[in-house]
């Protein structure tokens, strides 16, 4: 087996032996764990997996569908619009042990597996971080000072060009934690944003942590604005940036977690332009 650790939580792998997925989890490998948080064991299959006879929850996406065993999480992935399963995620209910599987869609126009088998424990650790007191939040992070924070916001609407310009103007004194999804868990009095290896397209994540001093939500705007929400406006906001499981004890967890956050930390509504004026902003307020 090799061994990670990520946000705190120590991964037991087994099964998870190509080179992609090894060169972008280096940076968080461990000699080895006695006594892992997570154990996770993969296979390629070399038929289409069947689906489970559990219960079925839902269906998101058209591809996605979740089942129950009475106390565990299990989601299978469909292709396209084909009625057979393509990956498998069996999660016990203290998401301690975990049993994947890929079926190789890569000649019928899917990803290539290395790729999929990475970003599969990508979703694995957003459950396993739930069930420890943490979460994902879609958004790109700094350390600034010595202190995180976090810029969040949809898709496409500058958050990796904002971070940039805080390592273009004050790159002395700013390191980049992760550029799309960075984890964060809680201390005894405030919260911490650390590196995870999922980051996105640009692959910038750093293994480090540091205590959330504030979380920006980003807008495109003509002029630069920043001001500080509600807890309720900031609660609203933020459920949007993470993932919401179809899981009604998950999702309570973290709507719980998202409180915390709001409730310790303060939350900002930026409107910005993309130039140095907007950071010396954020810096000058926070």
């Amino acid at each position: 087996m090799n061994y990670y650790k990520i946000a705190g939580i120590t991964f037991a792998l087994s099964g998870f032996e190509y080179e992609y997925f090894k060169d972008r989890m280096k940076a968080y490998e461990i000699s080895g764990a006695p006594t892992p948080d997570v154990t996770v064991y993969y296979e390629q299959v070399l038929f289409p997996i069947q689906k489970p006879d559990y219960k079925h929850i839902v269906t998101t996406g058209g591809f996605r569908e979740y089942f129950s065993d009475g106390g565990g999480y299990i989601f299978y992935d469909k292709f396209e619009n084909d009625s057979q399963s393509c990956a498998k995620v069996e999660i016990n209910a203290d998401a301690s042990v975990v049993h994947t599987a890929l079926y190789d869609i890569e000649d019928i126009g899917g990803a290539p597996v290395d790729v999929r088998c990475f970003n599969m424990l990508g979703e694995v650790f957003r459950y396993c971080i739930l069930k420890r007191n943490g979460m994902v939040v879609h958004s790109s992070s700094i350390c600034h000072n010595g202190a995180g924070i976090i810029f969040s916001a949809p898709s496409g609407t500058g958050k990796s060009t904002h971070t940039s310009l805080w390592m273009k103007y004050y790159g002395d004194n700013t390191q980049m934690i992760n550029d799309d999804c960075p984890a964060i868990t809680f201390g005894k009095s405030v919260p911490y944003v650390n590196g995870t290896p999922w980051s996105g397209k640009t692959n910038i994540n750093f293994n480090i942590s540091a205590p959330l001093r504030a979380v920006v939500l980003l807008q495109q705007k003509p002029e630069n604005k920043i001001q500080r929400i509600s807890v309720d406006e900031a609660i609203f906001r933020l459920l949007h940036e993470v993932t919401r499981p179809a899981y009604k004890d998950l999702m309570n967890q973290t709507l719980g977690n998202i409180e915390k956050i709001v409730t310790s930390t303060p939350v900002y509504l930026l409107g910005c332009t993309i130039d140095k004026e907007a950071v010396d902003l954020v810096r000058r307020i926070i």
